[in-house]
């Protein structure tokens, strides 16, 4: 019997079964920017950049 370490290593990707138009709505919906969660509460980021 094959071991997990086996198994991990003979797995392929595929791509997921499920649609990620909620989470890309959701993204969209608020600009796509975060603030933190520091002490129980939302805060603005200071700086942000641009990622490609």
């Amino acid at each position: 019997m094959a071991t997990v370490a086996e198994l991990f290593q003979t797995m392929e990707y595929g791509p997921a079964p499920e649609a990620d138009a909620p989470a890309r709505a959701w993204l969209a919906a608020h600009d796509g920017r975060f603030g933190h969660f520091i002490g129980g509460a939302w805060t603005k980021a200071g700086k942000t950049f641009d990622t490609r």
